[in-house]
């Protein structure tokens, strides 16, 4: 599934920025070249990379953890999704400069039905539904992992959910701030007839909005998020048995013989 998935993923990844900006028959060559691009960086540069990280975490998931070790390796990725972004970012900000008013509009609309998805999702009314929504996300995630979990790790996974200082408004209207400053900033930007530079450097800051918040109390909220997600991972794993976790090693495996897989096999693209 991941080697099929990720073959599927350059199509899959146009599909969607056309969803966002509705691309003219002038953009979608270049868009589709600039995707495939990326990829072949992608599976050349990046999944060795993955592979040994990969290879990594299988030498301690047998182990107990720590919320300092959860932290490091969620650093890890974060580390790896700027590379990737980093790569992204001059053939994005050559995108923005291109849009029209029209697909301003687009991405407008586009980013109104996302609200209301979330709403969906996140923000129903009875704290049981939203409970209820947390705990199916989070189990289904661990399940992928370890499979199949016991009544007594269940109920350790919704004790844990209905201690977490996640706050879904927060985060939703934080969400539309971002929306707002995209807006905001690709407007001045295709205004401005800015050169790439600066508008690399502009998308380059939104990007690292989603990372640091300009809004302190925001910021402060996704500090002690992550300080309590990292001690919470941990309790979850701390609880698995030992047969879960061979079953997440040899998930993790199969993960990195993908990537290598994949890697060296240009035809996946």
């Amino acid at each position: 599934m991941v080697r099929l998935g990720y073959g599927q993923a350059p199509q899959l990844a146009y599909w969607w920025l056309d969803g966002y900006y509705d691309f003219s028959d002038g953009q979608q060559e270049k868009v589709r070249d600039a995707i495939a691009s990326f990829f072949a960086w992608h599976r050349k540069t990046q999944l060795p990379d993955y592979a040994q990280l990969l290879d990594r975490a299988q030498t301690e998931l047998p182990q107990d953890t720590t919320p300092a070790q959860i932290c490091r390796w969620n650093d890890e990725f974060l580390t790896r999704l700027n590379t990737a972004a980093d790569r992204a970012m001059p053939d994005l900000a050559d995108l923005v400069l291109s849009l029209s008013p029209q697909q301003l509009v687009h991405v407008q609309k586009r980013m109104d039905k996302q609200n209301k998805e979330f709403a969906n999702d996140y923000l129903q009314k009875a704290k049981a539904q939203r409970l209820e929504s947390s705990m199916k996300r989070i189990v289904d995630r661990v399940e992928m992992v370890y499979g199949e979990i016991d009544d007594a790790q269940r109920k350790l996974i919704e004790a844990g959910v209905s201690a977490s200082p996640f706050d879904p408004e927060a985060w939703g209207a934080e969400q539309q701030e971002r929306q707002r400053e995209t807006m905001r900033t690709m407007r001045e930007l295709i205004d401005s007839k800015a050169d790439a530079t600066r508008a690399q450097a502009a998308m380059r800051a939104l990007a690292d909005m989603t990372q640091r918040s300009p809004r302190p109390a925001y910021r402060a909220y996704q500090h002690r998020l992550i300080a309590y997600n990292c001690a919470f991972a941990a309790q979850i794993h701390n609880a698995m048995s030992a047969p879960q976790r061979q079953a997440a090693v040899k998930r993790f495996k199969g993960w990195a013989e993908d990537a290598r897989a994949l890697a060296g096999d240009a035809s996946a693209i």
